[in-house]
C-alpha cells in the first residue's frame, strides 16, 4: 500500500550533497539543509529559466462533445483522431446514445481543431459520419441536412430521348422474361415469327420523366476527408503497411489483377454483387444520399424512381410496363441546362480544401511529395493548382488528406402513385432505384437493374479481360453496384466509358437496408485507442534533465472504463516503483526495470549505447477507471517511488502534488502525445527540442514544441 503523500514533505540532505551538486567539497558545519526538490528546481531554472506559474506540464486538452440527432434510435458515437480507415487513426472516445442524444468528455492534443465522428445505430449501420469542429473546448453535432424553408418541390415533365428496343420485339419477348432467356436464344426459339432484327432500336421520349423544381441543393454533407473514399476508388494501406487496390479501384490507374476490370471481378467471376441496386426504405422517414465521389463527363443526368414492393414482380415481368409507367425524377440535370446543379464540371456540388482554400476541381490532387509526409511548407498548399500536383493513386503512403464538403440530397416522395404533394418522408418498405443517361449519346440510358437494361436496351458489357459471361441476362448490362463498406451503404455507377470501374459516381445512402454483401477488406487497419506518453525525471542527478528515467504509455478511450499502462523505457539507474490509484489506495504495478525485464540499475530503451527493449515479453497492465475521467485525471493518479542513491530506506515520491508552498514548481512528470520521442541518455530535453524551454515559461504560445525536433540524433528511435 502506498503511504499517503504529504504535500509539504521535505527530504533533507547534508550540505556536502548540496555542495557536491555544484562540484565543490566542504566540511562546513551547521550548513543549511537543502531538499532534493529545491536542488532539482534550482538546476531546472538554470537550464530552462523560470517555469510558468501553475503549469500543468500536460499536452492534453479536454473537450466536451454534445450530440443531438433527435428522432434517431439508440446507437454508439465514436470519436477518432482521423478517418477510421486512415493509417494511424486512434479512438478518442465512445459513448452510447439514446434517442439520438449523447455526450462525452475526452482529451485531445493542444491545437486540435477537428475530430472525426462516426455514429452508428444498434446494428452497426452508419447514420452520421464526418468531421466535427472543436470550438473553445466544445464539440456540437446535430443533423444540419434538414431542408431550410417550406418551399414545396414540384415535378415538371422532361423531354429527353433514348434509343430503345422496338415495341414489337418487347411484345414478343415478354412471355420469356421470367425464364431468363437471352435475346439470342429468344430469337432462335421464335424462328420464323415476324421479329425485328435484334439490333433494331427506335428513338423515343422517356415516359414519365420529371425534373424537380425547387429542389434543395444547398444542404451539405458533414465535412469528410478523401480517406473516407479512396479505399474504395483508389487504394489503401493494409495492416502490414502495404498498398492494396481499393475495392473499386480504377483499372486504368492501378493496372493489376491481370487486366480484369471491376465488373469482371465482382459479377462474372466472384459472383458476389447483386446486379440490381434497388434499395428498400428501412423506416418511415427521409432517404438521404451523400455524394462521395464523381468523375462523370459530358451532358449527363441522374435521378431516381420508386414503387410499391407489392408491384415489383409484375413490373419486373414486363420491362416495357416498368419503363412506361414508373415515374422517374431527375435530380442532377444536363450541364448546359443547369450547370450549377449538374454532376459534371466545376461547380459547388463537391469541393475540396487543401489548406486554407476551397477548390471546385472535379478531381482530388495532392502536392508533389518531397518530404515523405512532412507538410511544413504552407505556401505549397495555399497556392496549390492542378499543374503542381499528382493524383492520389501515387505515393498514397505519404498522402495528406484533403477535406471535402459535398452535396447531401433528400429524395422527394410524391405519394404511392407519384401524383401527390411532395414530402421527404418515404413509407418503410418502399423500393427505390436509380437511373442516369447521356444527352451526348442516347444509347446511354441505364436503369439500376441489369435485367431491365438488357431487355429494354439490349446492352452488352465488353470487359477488359475479354471474359465471356454466361447466358444469364442478369450478367449483362451492368452499370451500377450496391455494397456495404465499413458500416455504410454505398451505390456506385459506371457511365459506360469502357473501363467498367463502377466508381464514376458514388453515393453513401442512409435509411435503407444494408446490402447483403459487405466488401470491407479484412486487412484494413483498425483504429486503436488514443495513446499518451508519461515521461519522468527522477532525483538521481541534476545534470541531464532528459525525461527518460521512467517512460510509460497510457491508452484510454474517453467514455469507457478501461485504462492500459505499458512500460516503454527505464533511463534511470535508480530503483523506481510505479503505482496507480490515489494517495492512499494506490496499487503497486511494479519496479520499472523489472517490468521491462531488465536488471535493476541498468538503463535501457534510451539510446546512447543502452540496450533496446524486447517488447514481446513486456506486459501491459489494465485498470478500471471512471468513464468520465480525462487522461489528465488519470495521469494525476500515477505515482513513482524512487530509492535514494545512498541506499536509505526513505525515497522520493514523484507525483503531481506540489511539495512546499512555493508557486514555482519544476516538472518531474510530463504528459505528451504518443508520437513523442524521448531524448537519448544524458541529453537535455532542449538539446532535441529547443522549444521546450519556451513552453516551460509560456505554455499557451508554444504548445507545438513536441513537433519540432532540432537534432534527430538526440532522440531515441522508438521501437515500441
Amino acid at each position: 500500500m502506498l503511504p499517503k503523500v504529504i504535500s509539504r514533505r521535505r527530504i533533507l540532505l547534508a550540505l556536502s550533497l548540496a555542495l557536491g551538486f555544484s562540484g565543490l567539497i566542504s566540511c562546513v558545519e551547521n550548513a543549511p539543509e537543502i531538499s532534493q526538490e529545491e536542488l532539482y528546481l534550482r538546476g531546472f531554472i538554470k537550464q530552462f529559466g523560470v517555469p510558468a506559474d501553475k503549469h500543468s506540464w500536460s499536452m492534453s486538452s479536454q473537450v466536451e462533445a454534445e450530440i443531438n440527432l433527435s428522432g434517431r434510435p439508440g446507437g454508439v458515437a465514436t470519436f477518432y483522431t482521423d478517418a477510421p480507415m486512415a493509417p494511424g487513426s486512434q479512438i478518442l472516445a465512445r459513448t452510447n446514445m439514446s434517442g439520438g442524444v449523447g455526450n462525452v468528455c475526452f482529451d485531445v492534443e493542444p491545437g486540435t481543431e477537428r475530430v472525426y465522428v462516426k455514429i452508428t445505430d444498434d446494428d452497426g449501420t452508419t447514420v452520421w459520419s464526418g468531421l466535427a469542429y472543436n470550438e473553445n473546448g466544445k464539440i456540437r453535432i446535430s443533423d444540419t441536412r434538414s431542408r431550410a424553408g417550406e418551399c414545396q418541390v414540384t415535378a415538371e415533365a422532361l423531354d429527353y430521348s433514348v434509343m430503345r428496343v422496338t415495341d414489337n420485339n418487347l411484345a414478343k419477348m415478354k412471355p420469356y422474361v421470367g425464364q431468363n432467356k437471352t435475346w439470342e436464344a429468344l430469337l432462335t426459339e421464335l424462328g420464323n415469327q415476324e421479329v425485328d432484327p435484334v439490333d433494331s432500336k427506335v428513338e423515343m421520349p422517356i415516359p414519365n420523366l420529371y425534373a424537380l423544381n425547387n429542389f434543395d441543393f444547398s444542404q451539405k454533407t458533414p465535412e469528410f476527408t478523401n480517406l473516407d473514399i479512396i479505399p474504395i476508388v483508389y487504394s489503401y494501406i493494409n495492416v502490414d503497411g502495404e498498398e492494396e487496390r481499393g475495392i473499386f479501384g480504377n483499372q486504368s490507374d492501378m493496372n493489376i489483377y491481370g487486366g480484369e476490370d471491376n465488373i469482371t471481378r465482382y459479377y462474372f467471376k466472384d459472383r458476389i454483387l447483386d446486379p440490381d441496386v434497388t434499395m428498400t426504405v428501412r423506416s418511415d422517414g427521409p432517404v438521404t444520399l451523400d455524394m462521395m465521389w464523381r468523375t462523370t463527363e459530358g451532358e449527363m443526368y441522374w435521378g431516381y424512381y420508386y414503387y410499391d414492393p407489392e408491384d415489383e414482380a409484375e413490373l419486373y415481368a414486363d420491362p416495357k410496363k416498368f419503363f412506361d409507367e414508373v415515374p422517374k425524377y431527375v435530380v442532377f440535370r444536363r450541364n448546359s441546362i443547369d450547370p450549377e446543379h449538374s454532376i459534371s464540371g466545376n461547380n459547388g456540388l463537391m469541393e475540396y480544401r487543401y489548406c486554407a482554400n476551397w477548390s471546385q476541381h472535379p478531381d482530388v490532387y495532392n502536392p508533389n511529395q518531397q518530404h515523405e509526409g512532412d507538410h511544413v511548407i504552407k505556401d505549397e498548399w495555399e497556392n496549390l493548382v492542378s499543374s503542381h500536383a499528382k493524383t492520389i493513386s501515387t505515393n498514397i503512403k505519404y498522402f495528406r488528406p484533403s477535406i471535402i464538403r459535398s452535396t447531401s440530397i433528400k429524395l422527394v416522395y410524391f405519394g404511392e402513385d407519384g401524383k401527390g404533394d411532395s414530402s421527404y418522408d418515404f413509407p418503410a418498405g418502399t423500393r427505390i432505384g436509380f437511373f442516369y443517361g447521356s444527352m451526348d449519346n442516347k444509347e446511354k440510358f441505364y436503369l439500376g437493374n441489369a435485367k431491365l437494361n438488357y431487355y429494354l436496351f439490349h446492352y452488352h458489357i465488353h470487359t477488359m479481360s475479354e471474359y465471356t459471361p454466361d447466358e444469364d441476362p442478369s450478367n449483362h448490362s451492368i452499370f451500377a453496384a450496391k455494397y456495404r463498406y465499413n458500416g455504410s451503404n454505398y451505390v456506385g455507377f459506371e457511365e459506360g466509358g469502357g473501363d467498367n470501374d463502377l466508381n464514376d459516381l458514388v453515393f453513401r445512402i442512409h435509411n435503407t437496408w444494408p446490402p447483403e454483401v459487405d466488401l470491407t477488406p479484412k486487412d484494413i487497419p483498425l483504429a486503436q485507442p488514443k495513446e499518451w506518453i508519461v515521461a519522468c525525471e527522477d532525483y538521481g542527478s541534476f545534470d541531464d534533465y532528459d525525461f527518460n528515467d521512467i517512460i510509460l504509455k497510457l491508452s484510454h478511450v474517453g467514455g469507457t472504463n478501461e485504462l492500459a499502462i505499458k512500460p516503454l523505457a527505464c533511463g534511470g539507474t535508480l530503483t523506481s516503483f510505479v503505482y496507480f490509484g490515489g494517495t492512499a489506495d494506490s496499487q503497486l504495478i511494479g519496479e520499472i526495470h523489472d517490468m521491462l525485464n531488465m536488471p535493476r540499475g541498468v538503463v535501457a530503451g534510451v539510446g546512447g549505447g543502452s540496450p533496446d527493449i524486447d517488447f514481446s515479453n513486456v506486459a501491459t497492465y489494465t485498470y478500471e477507471v471512471d468513464p468520465e475521467s480525462s487522461i489528465t485525471d488519470i495521469k494525476d493518479r500515477l505515482y513513482f517511488h524512487t530509492e535514494h542513491p545512498d541506499g536509505r530506506d526513505e525515497g522520493t515520491w514523484i507525483g503531481t502534488e506540489t511539495s512546499g508552498d512555493k508557486t514555482l514548481r519544476a516538472p518531474q512528470m510530463l504528459l505528451l502525445p504518443t508520437g513523442w520521442c524521448w531524448p537519448v541518455e544524458r541529453r537535455h530535453i532542449i538539446d532535441a527540442y529547443s522549444r521546450f524551454k519556451n513552453w516551460s515559461g509560456n505554455p499557451g504560445e508554444n504548445a507545438d514544441w513536441v513537433n519540432h525536433i532540432e537534432n534527430p540524433d538526440y532522440v531515441y528511435k522508438r521501437i515500441d
